[in-house]
């Protein structure tokens, strides 16, 4: 449980420091223009393909985390054979 609140933690971090604050929307038009007015001038498209991938990446974890729908970092361990 301690694990999967600090991944939590992390998760909003990463999303109020990089700009996403607020961007959970349903306007996925107007998030987009966001986004993009985020990149720098000289972004490419891999930029831009980067940042909409890590925006819903961060969006899907949390709507999973604030869902219930985690697995505990111990289990994954188990399950995977990793050192605890």
């Amino acid at each position: 449980m301690k694990n999967n609140l600090i991944m939590r933690g992390i998760l909003i971090h990463i999303k109020e420091n990089r700009g996403f604050k607020g961007m959970q929307t349903t306007n996925i038009k107007e998030a987009a223009r966001r986004l993009v007015e985020q990149l720098p001038d000289d972004a490419t498209w891999d930029d831009v393909m980067r940042k909409a991938y890590e925006q819903q990446a961060i969006e899907s974890g949390l709507a999973d985390s604030e869902a219930g729908r985690v697995t505990e970092v111990e289990e994954v361990r188990r399950k995977y054979g990793l050192p605890e």
